[in-house]
């Protein structure tokens, strides 16, 4: 049974995933391969985790159909284009799919048939689809020259051939990715936007958050529309951040943060920027510091913004990436026109308030992108 874990270091706070055995030990090519290609690239935690789910896949696949990889490039037999369609196939199912169904059998005659199979089954997004094959692609690559560098096998252009016909079969299989942004996310209407204004407003008579935790609910749907930050900048959001006299909150770049108990740890993608924040909003910020978080239990031993409510072992800790999604499952359960609201559409939102306020002000097309750019960590 495979396992992906992520741990913290506690001297240095680094976050680092490991991919482990039935044993509890971590796999070693798969950690080699983290840490000699992604790790000392440079490569985020959550880039290094999604690597290794990947290839926790191809692990899951191979060993279904008791294909051993090592063996099998040591002898220079590389993935077969049956294979590699049976590969695909199961990389693009969902994993309640996966976990109730048969891995597809390699068979060259039941391709259309496992194609078919697959329109009736749940599948996962093409996007996820195009950054696993990608992942996996990587990976064989890697492994099929380390493989055979260890058995001291020098690799010739008719092998180096051999392993890039496999790599371009396997890649050739990705979804075309739609550049057409009218397909893109949107933010929410105008008229969604004054429900979602009522939403954030804790006296809201029909509020989907519960009395304990209104003010704080309400107030993280509010930065995030107020704001447009990403959701793990939101959550990495300290009290030394904001600065009440000039109305500002700096969203800083923390990774590794040894402050941060949250294995999983929020981070901001970009370089440090400062946002301007209405005086009413850095008000109700400030109000909720001193009135609501500082009555929270154990929320006096950091300084991240929002925090659990929860009693137990983990009140006073920093939200976590869950919490924030059921907050928001909070108003779309509850409020049918905002079904669809997410912290993403949220910073679409955002987006499009900038541009119609832009327009009213009459930015130049020049200025205007380069302090969206600034504004939205681009």
């Amino acid at each position: 049974m495979l396992k992906l874990t992520r741990v913290k270091f506690e001297s240095s706070g680094e976050r680092y995933s490991l991919l482990t055995g039935s044993d509890g030990l971590p796999l070693w090519y798969p950690t080699l391969f983290a840490t000699s290609q992604l790790r000392n690239a440079a490569k985020a935690p959550n880039t290094i985790e999604a690597h290794l789910n990947a290839i926790k896949l191809l692990f899951e696949w191979a060993n279904s159909h008791e294909i051993d990889l090592k063996q099998s490039f040591s002898t220079m037999k590389f993935l077969t284009v049956e294979q590699i369609e049976s590969l695909c196939s199961y990389l693009k199912q969902a994993r309640s799919q996966r976990m109730k169904s048969n891995v597809i059998p390699i068979r060259m005659a039941n391709k259309e048939r496992t194609r078919a199979s697959l329109t009736q089954t749940k599948t996962v997004a093409k996007q996820t689809y195009y950054i696993r094959i990608s992942y996996i692609a990587d990976y064989l690559e890697w492994f099929a020259k380390r493989v055979l560098s260890e058995r001291k096998i020098i690799i010739s252009r008719e092998i180096s051939h051999l392993i890039s016909l496999m790599i371009r079969s396997l890649k050739a299989r990705r979804p075309i990715r739609s550049i057409n942004q009218r397909n893109a996310p949107k933010g929410v209407s105008e008229a969604q936007r004054e429900l979602l204004l009522s939403v954030c407003d804790p006296k809201y008579l029909n509020s989907p958050f519960s009395s304990k935790t209104r003010e704080r609910d309400s107030l993280l749907v509010e930065i995030l529309y107020r704001t447009g930050v990403r959701l793990g900048e939101l959550l990495s959001i300290k009290i030394s951040d904001l600065n009440f006299q000039e109305n500002t909150l700096l969203i800083a770049r923390r990774h590794d943060d040894v402050d941060d108990p949250r294995i999983k740890q929020p981070v901001a993608k970009t370089l440090d920027r400062l946002l301007p924040l209405s005086r009413d909003l850095s008000k109700r910020i400030h109000d909720y510091i001193l009135r609501h978080r500082s009555l929270v239990k154990g929320a006096n031993r950091h300084e991240f913004l929002f925090v659990t409510y929860k009693s137990g072992p983990h009140c006073g800790m920093p939200l976590s990436t869950s919490a924030v999604y059921r907050i928001i499952n909070r108003v779309t359960s509850n409020i049918d026109c905002l079904s669809d609201l997410t912290p993403h559409v949220l910073r679409h939102t955002w987006n499009d308030r900038f541009s119609e306020k832009a327009d009213k002000q009459g930015l130049d097309e020049a200025e205007e992108e380069k302090l969206r750019s600034y504004l939205m960590g681009w």
